[in-house]
């Protein structure tokens, strides 16, 4: 029972720094001009608004950019993608435990409403 309620705060731990972080984006007008968009994406520091987490990946993405993906497994066939429009990458890994991380990615479009959509999974989201 007790892993059952820590796995629990830790899911809403994460929600609601996910929810802070792209909150962040939304808030400080991120969707601006294209170079001042890159410029903002590359200066965020995600890192600061979730303890525990370290950054893997901010890059500006233009539009057209195929993005590989080498450590997807082959069965779960999209070992590239290409970008539609501009975004800012990201990728953070967040220290739960002394053996355990969440990690994930979020693709923040320039002309971006405000609205995401989270979803989660274990291994290899049931690929093979």
């Amino acid at each position: 029972m007790m892993i059952v309620a820590k796995s629990f705060f830790l899911t809403e731990m994460f929600r609601t720094s996910l929810v802070l972080l792209v909150s962040h984006f939304a808030l400080t007008g991120i969707a601006a001009a294209s170079s001042a968009f890159k410029e903002k994406c590359l200066a965020f520091e995600p890192e600061r608004y979730i303890r525990g987490a370290t950054r893997n990946v901010l890059q500006h993405v233009p539009a057209g950019t195929n993005l590989t993906f080498p450590d997807n497994d082959a069965t779960c066939g999209r070992a590239s993608q290409i970008v539609s429009v501009d975004l800012c990458r990201m990728a953070l890994e967040i220290r739960t435990t002394r053996t355990s991380k969440i990690s994930f990615e979020a693709w923040l479009p320039e002309d971006w409403s405000g609205r995401f959509l989270a979803t989660g999974n274990g291994g290899i989201d049931g690929c093979k």
